[in-house]
């Protein structure tokens, strides 16, 4: 992939205070432009948003890059995220990085698993934010029900 150009970018981002104080690096800053112009894309069905993914190494800074593009979306007015990690001792890392961009006041954050597989949460209390799950929680269900955590994040996400 070294040889592929990037495509030019004429994406302006909202975190130029995150990338001025430092709390954003411009490689980090520079990603989230890239995902930030798909994330404004429409797939052909015309509702799904086009999305982004990155696989760096460690020790790059994919939480501070991930929080920083989860607020560059609530600047835009999509505020519901899905952050799914490995562990759920990750959850506290990721409210971390959303408090080192200054986010966490404005942004809360909630842990999947902590509710009930099936139940609405809007109708408890989540109605934009960022949602935490783990990989196994994401596929874990309710067997009586046939409900899937799947399930439940689609149907918060709209």
């Amino acid at each position: 992939l070294g040889s592929v150009s990037l495509p030019r970018v004429s994406y302006n981002h909202h975190l130029q205070d995150q990338a001025r104080d430092g709390s954003l690096s411009a490689l980090q800053a520079e990603t989230i432009a890239y995902a930030s112009v798909q994330h404004s894309s429409l797939l052909p069905d015309g509702k799904t948003r086009a999305g982004f993914m990155t696989v760096d190494g460690a020790g790059v800074g994919k939480g501070r890059m991930m929080a920083g593009l989860i607020l560059e979306n609530f600047k835009q007015g999509r505020k519901k995220a899905v952050w799914i990690s490995k562990s759920p001792d990750l959850a506290k890392d990721a409210e971390r990085d959303l408090r080192d961009i200054g986010a966490c006041g404005e942004i809360p954050c909630f842990e999947l698993r902590r509710y009930k597989v099936g139940c609405d949460l809007d109708e408890e209390g989540l109605s934009e934010g960022v949602l935490f799950a783990t990989y196994t929680l994401l596929v874990s269900g309710s067997k009586r029900a046939e409900k899937t955590r799947a399930d439940q994040i689609l149907r918060w996400l709209g």
